[in-house]
This record gives structure tokens, C-alpha cells and sequence, in this order.
């Protein structure tokens, strides 16, 4: 495992990490339905095994879904940093102008695709002041 940090005692993404990420991605993938209402399963069992802080909230789409939504609920895990790391963000491309590639979305605080992210949690409120 790889070593924690902050007073949270939140991983922080790397290369050994990132590794783990992709075999989970792997073995979900072949399960019926992924990545479809796999998010809070997957990222409870990221923040659970690998030390991510665990997240819900919404995800934006550039176009509306079947019932008309732009705001998807999703779920998804944030590192020591506040990086994104989303395994199944690529379950909207029907929705979105620019399709996501499939696998391990890690996204930084200043990549555009951070904004269609909006938590819930209280203690999101510390992401960043950008």
C-alpha cells in the first residue's frame, strides 16, 4: 500500500496506486452492466482498500439524459490532493460533448472536467479556492 498523508490520513495518489486502480477497473469491467450504477460500489471499495476519501454528489452532462437531467447523481474518490479518480465517469459519454476514454479517470483541480463535479459531503467545501 502506499503511504498516507495529512491529518485526514488520506492516500495520495502514485504509480503503485494508480496500478492498484487499474486492476480494480479491470475485474469490473467484466461484470454485466459496467460501468452503469457501478460508481458507489467501486469508489466505497477505492476509498475502503486503498485509502480515498469516498464522495457523492453530481456529475454534469453537456446534454440531457432520458428523463431530461443535466445532474447525474455519481460518486466518486478525491486523494490527499484533491485529484478526482473516477472509474466509471465514461458511463455519461452518450451525454457529453467530448467522450471520456475507459478506464481510471484521474482528474486535477485544474482540468476543466473538474468542474462537472459537485459534492455533497461538508468537507468538500476545503476542494480548493482555485
Amino acid at each position: 500500500m502506499s503511504e498516507t498523508f495529512n491529518q485526514e490520513n488520506i492516500a495520495r495518489l502514485d504509480q503503485n496506486l494508480m496500478d492498484e486502480l487499474q486492476v480494480v477497473f479491470m475485474e469490473y469491467s467484466e461484470r454485466k452492466g459496467f460501468p452503469d450504477a457501478y460508481c458507489t460500489k467501486i469508489s466505497k471499495e477505492i476509498a475502503t482498500d486503498l485509502g480515498f476519501h469516498y464522495q457523492e454528489g453530481f456529475f454534469k452532462l453537456d446534454f440531457p439524459n432520458s428523463k431530461g437531467a443535466l445532474l447525474i447523481e455519481h460518486a466518486w474518490c478525491t486523494d490527499a490532493d484533491k485529484t478526482i479518480i473516477d472509474l466509471t465517469a465514461h458511463q455519461f459519454n452518450a451525454n457529453l460533448e467530448k467522450a471520456l476514454f475507459n478506464g481510471v479517470q484521474v482528474i486535477k483541480l485544474r482540468d476543466p472536467l473538474y468542474e462537472r463535479y459537485s459534492p455533497l459531503n461538508a468537507s468538500a467545501k476545503n476542494r480548493s479556492s482555485r
